[in-house]
């Protein structure tokens, strides 16, 4: 559903003995409404709007989706102090593009301070370099 354009409310359209209040409401629910319908009329986005932060990461596992080396990022800098739950949004094969993972990408992680540690990964392909675009969710 497409929402209608957003109308400001404007004192000269009311009758003159509420052009006083109508202003005073006028500035704050103009201000306030305006970003908020902006926002519903489809400008949402996960960096700006969402207590999340979004990172790439290249990663190596081996057959039980274990890293091969220390795999980690940091979400110094965000929004965000505790790592409630990761989300891998795109998975690309560094090595050889017409690879694809295996099923749905999914991250088991540690948290040390502001550092995200990844433990595990499933549907990755091993043998493989990757590189992940990864939602850390607060």
């Amino acid at each position: 559903m497409k929402l209608p354009r957003f109308k400001r409310i404007n004192k000269g359209d009311y009758p003159e003995e509420l052009r006083d209040l109508i202003e005073q409401l006028s500035f704050v629910l103009n201000d306030g409404l305006g970003p908020l319908y902006e926002a519903l009329d489809g400008r949402l986005s996960l960096s700006d709007n969402g207590l999340s932060t979004i990172r790439d990461v290249q990663i190596q596992v081996d057959t039980a989706g274990i890293p091969l080396a220390r795999t980690a990022f940091s979400i110094s800098g965000s929004k965000i102090s505790i790592v409630q739950g990761c989300e891998v949004i795109r998975a690309v094969n560094l090595l050889n593009p017409i690879i694809y993972p295996q099923s749905g990408v999914t991250l088991s992680f540690t948290q040390e301070g502001s550092l995200v540690v990844i433990d595990h990964a499933t549907g990755l392909v091993p043998g493989s370099t990757w590189s992940l675009r990864v939602v850390a969710y607060g």
